[in-house]
């Protein structure tokens, strides 16, 4: 089973993982962990498993701060709104 688990450092609490679409990185740093692939999203576990490797955490923050529409198989009004106002719909 899957977990939640929290980090709390100075003042600040994250979740100790990420998925694909949850994080970012400042691109120096990342980029010796990412490797050019044919697949869409291919390699996400050699990146993991090489991030971990090197003591690394991907960390989220405990807000949702942005939102994945392509995974909302329906628009809720909160989200109506929103797109509404970017003027997207």
């Amino acid at each position: 089973s899957r977990y939640d688990i929290r980090i709390r450092y100075n003042g600040l609490t994250a979740y100790a993982t990420a998925q694909h679409c949850q994080f970012i990185a400042y691109a120096g740093r990342i980029m010796p962990y990412c490797w050019n692939t044919p697949y869409a999203m291919g390699g996400e576990r050699s990146f993991d498993e090489a991030i971990d490797k090197d003591g690394l955490l991907r960390l989220t923050t405990t807000a949702r701060l942005a939102r994945h529409m392509g995974n909302e198989p329906i628009l809720d009004d909160k989200l109506h709104q929103e797109l509404v106002e970017m003027r997207l719909l």
